[in-house]
Parts: structure tokens; sequence; C-alpha cells
């Protein structure tokens, strides 16, 4: 199947099958640097069928929606060299800017766990004209990493985070200021819902939020403004 197939093949199907929009990213990207993470991302999604072959002028239209420019074909083609041939991906590189790339690394289990991420949000954050897109979509992967299993809301676990600021600035190598403003950027733009507490801030996705205020409110937490 061709890259165009596969591209038109997700959307249409999107809003079937919520499978179809969503996409399992091994934790261990994590580690990544924030724009190799933010590639990969999109890598994880294109190969949920067999493998393909793609030029970097494909991968610029899935994440920007748009003509190629100089300066994202650099990018696009030095981080898919790195990706591959420092393993992080499996794959070939069949000629400067041109790729077949292979799902089998991709596959999540027991000795890699996953994350989940949305795609809907992801193409919403990468085809946005915020300078920090890359670290968005990184700080919102480690956030949802960060939700506790161990919370059963109304039958669902994992949908709500509690770690402190100081922990988020760590894992992404940034300072609380930072993490701050990220924070706010996502909440503005509906994708997180945030509670702030006395203690440490609550988190959950924003399509999350109405249950996470119910259980907040049962356990009868104080807010602050």
């Amino acid at each position: 199947m061709s890259v165009v197939k596969v591209f038109w093949h997700f959307w249409m199907v999107k809003g079937k099958s919520s499978m179809k929009s969503t996409v399992q990213v091994c934790k261990v990207f994590l580690e990544l640097p924030e724009k190799e993470f933010s590639l990969l991302i999109l890598l994880c999604w294109i190969t949920k069928l067999e493998e393909q072959h793609i030029t970097v002028s494909n991968i610029n239209y899935y994440l920007y929606g748009d003509k190629p420019t100089k300066d994202r074909n650099k990018f696009i083609s030095d981080t898919m060299d790195s990706l591959i041939k420092n393993n992080y991906i499996s794959g070939e590189i069949l000629s400067p800017g041109e790729y077949l790339i292979y799902n089998q690394n991709f596959a999540a289990n027991k000795e890699h766990p996953f994350i989940i991420i949305d795609m809907d949000i992801y193409f919403l954050l990468m085809r946005s004209k915020l300078n920090n897109k890359y670290s968005l979509v990184k700080y919102l992967a480690i956030l949802i990493n960060s939700f506790n299993y161990n919370i059963d809301i109304n039958g669902k676990c994992g949908i709500i985070g509690h770690m402190p600021i100081s922990f988020l600035a760590t894992k992404m190598r940034k300072s609380h200021t930072t993490i701050s403003s990220y924070t706010k950027i996502l909440e503005d733009l509906k994708i997180i819902y945030v509670f702030r507490s006395k203690d440490n801030n609550i988190y959950s996705l924003y399509k999350n939020r109405e249950l996470i205020i119910l259980y907040l409110n049962k356990l009868d937490i104080d807010g602050i403004l």
C-alpha cells in the first residue's frame, strides 16, 4: 500500500474505531530529544500498517500539512538518519531523504510498556504556529506517563496525575517556570484539565475533566485559583 493510500486509509476510517486515531509509543522513547520524539510518534502511527516506503516530502506533509521548506527537509532528513542509525526505529536509508520503515520495533509489551498518544491532539500541536510545538508534544507525553493507574475513576484507570512540578521539570530538563508555561498553553488549548490545589496540581486530559471534577468533589479537595 502506498504512503498516500495509507494516509487516506487512516483518515477515512477515523471515527469508526478509536484505535485508528491513537498510537502506542514505547516509554523508552521518552528519553529521546524533543524533536526526535515528536517525529518518532508519527512513524509509530504510519507503521501501524506493515512496512512503509516514505520520503522526507511525505513526512513533511504528515507533520505540517503544507509545502516543504529547506529547513524542515534538513531537520526531517537528519532526524530520520539519526533514528535509524541509532536503532530507535527499524528501517533502511534507501537514498538521501528516502526510507523503508518496518514496524517490528514498535511492538509494546510487558518488557516495553507504552503510553497512548491521541493523534488528533498530536496533529493539532504539530500543525500549529507555536514555536515550542516539539516541547509541548513531549511534555504532554510525559504528563500522560505520570498518570496514576492505581486510581480507578468510574472503571477508568490512568486518567489522573498529581506529580509535582519538580518531577515534570526534571523529566523535561526544563525550569519550573517553563513547565508552568507549557501547562498553561495545553490548558488554554483545552488539551488538558488542571485542578490547582494547595499541594500539587492535579492533571487529566481535557476530555476526562467531568470525571475528574466529580472524583475530586467526593474527596473534598480544596482548590486554588
